[in-house]
């Protein structure tokens, strides 16, 4: 909350994640932020995780307050980098800095939740066995089932190969 003029408070709308990553990344170089295991983040991490967060997520989600990004923007970005052919690693490692951001945040009572929790990596199946079909080469179909029946266990819902239209027209 802020006070403005004669008593007067208002809600306080809270920092873009521009301007929290800044104020983050500050806090990793100066030590005064450490990783869970209460150890100061090394260099090399804080400049991979400085090149990822410009490179791959302020530019999407920078302009939102941090209170007020939710886990379907941030799925939106997960989607985008992987319709952009980007590597799951590079995926992952796009995750991380912006999880612990928001643990901390979480953890001090600066945002109500954190939404990188529950993201889907890859945007659906047929991206998923195009990635890693060739570990299970011939094994396209059984491997569709199995996923789909999973993800309708995990997520809910009724979805299956059949009717999905990613694999709709695919020979198996």
């Amino acid at each position: 909350m802020s006070t403005l003029g004669a008593g007067r408070v208002i809600a306080s709308r809270g920092p873009t994640l521009n301007d929290a990553a800044a104020v983050w990344l500050d806090g990793l170089r100066a030590g005064h932020i450490r990783n869970r295991s209460g150890d100061p983040y090394k260099p090399s991490a804080i400049r991979g995780y400085e090149h990822t967060l410009r490179r791959r997520v302020l530019p999407v989600l920078g302009h939102y307050r941090l209170a007020q990004i939710r886990p379907q923007d941030v799925q939106k970005l997960i989607d985008g980098l992987v319709r952009a052919d980007v590597a799951p690693a590079t995926i992952d490692a796009a995750l991380t800095p912006l999880r612990a951001l928001y643990r901390r945040a979480v953890a001090r009572g600066e945002v109500p939740n954190n939404p990188t929790l529950r993201i889907e990596k890859h945007a659906n199946i047929a991206i998923t066995l195009d990635l890693y079909g060739h570990l299970m080469p011939g094994s396209e179909a059984e491997a569709a089932t199995l996923l789909y029946a999973y993800l309708a266990r995990e997520v809910g819902g009724s979805t299956s190969p059949a009717t999905s239209p990613d694999l709709v027209g695919k020979e198996a």
